[in-house]
């Protein structure tokens, strides 16, 4: 648990009340887990969707750090485009096509 609190992710009030607490704790809370797991490859699917702003962006400089820090990969699916910054590599998905998206990313 200490990572988590290093990464200021998950305090310690909230690890002991993350079963009884509100939708973005918990989604804190769980991307903090999975960041612990170390794993080669983490799949965010809308990881800010329950998150305040200045939630999501330590959230998403956290995940930037981790990829290049540790080498893990990190794929993030977002509808929120001031998250595209954070990007190293963008694909759009619209009306059936996938491109790459052009940008400084």
């Amino acid at each position: 648990m200490p990572l988590l609190f290093f990464y200021d992710i998950v305090t310690r009030q909230e690890s002991c009340l993350i079963f009884r607490s509100f939708n973005g704790e918990r989604q804190r809370a769980a991307i903090g887990l999975a960041i612990l797991l170390k794993p080669r490859l983490l799949l965010a699917d809308e990881a800010s969707a329950s998150l305040d702003s200045k939630s999501t962006v330590k959230i998403v400089e956290v995940l930037r750090a981790i990829s290049r820090e540790d080498g893990t990969s990190v794929v993030m699916v977002t509808h929120d485009e001031r998250m595209l910054k954070y990007c190293d590599r963008i694909i759009e998905i619209a009306d059936g096509d996938v491109r790459e998206k052009d940008g400084d990313a």
